[in-house]
């Protein structure tokens, strides 16, 4: 386990994206109905949201290099969002290859967490 802010990143969306994958069909499901407007999926919806997001929180406070004044809760939205967005690209191509933007993503987001930069 990396105990940098670049590879806790890396690695945490590379185990998140594997887990959107594999589940899929559940993920179709539950944001068809939140999206139809069932409230019972929006409310669970907003729920695994801010857990998602929480974690991610955790999990960036809990590095090494991160800077006293980073913004952590902005950053753990920044990184739910692009994590759903690929894995919406993902659904819409069908092509695992996608997850391969994380590292790239990772190296974008860094320097504006990090105490070094």
């Amino acid at each position: 386990v990396s105990t940098t802010v670049e590879g806790r990143i890396v690695e945490q969306a590379a185990r998140e994206f594997a887990r959107l994958v594999d589940d899929a069909d559940f993920l179709r499901l539950m944001h068809r109905e939140a999206v139809l407007g069932d409230t019972d999926a929006l409310e669970v919806g907003a729920e695994l949201a801010v857990a998602w997001r929480e974690r991610w929180q955790a999990l960036l406070e809990g590095a090494d290099d991160l800077a006293p004044d980073a913004d952590v809760v902005g950053a753990a939205d920044v990184i739910a969002t692009f994590l759903w967005g690929l894995f919406v690209e993902y659904l819409t191509r069908n092509d695992p290859t996608v997850a391969r933007r994380i590292e790239a993503f990772a190296l974008l987001i860094t320097p504006a967490l990090r105490a070094d930069a």
